[in-house]
């Protein structure tokens, strides 16, 4: 996985509570820790999730109960599925 640039985490930082360089430290340029630290809205939080576990975690916790109960189902089940087919299952 390619790590961002500073220039590429100002971009996704803008009008947050992170200096660009500052998000860059902290994640090393992990694309992947980037947006989890950007998605927590602990705007305090200055360190990245100790796992992919925590990250999700802090992900979800934004969400309302019926979009967490329909990821928490989503899943259980092994494999992909086509978004039309959800749609058509669980409406939007």
């Amino acid at each position: 996985m390619r790590q961002l640039s500073v220039s590429a985490a100002q971009q996704l930082s803008f009008n947050t509570q992170y200096d660009a360089q500052e998000l860059h430290d902290i994640t090393g340029g992990n694309p992947f820790f980037v947006t989890a630290l950007l998605a927590n809205n602990e705007s305090n939080s200055k360190l990245v999730p100790a796992s992919i576990l925590d990250a999700l975690g802090a992900r979800i916790s934004n969400l309302i109960d019926a979009e967490r109960s329909l990821l928490q189902l989503l899943s259980l089940i092994p494999y992909s599925i086509p978004v039309v087919l959800i749609e058509h299952v669980f409406g939007e």
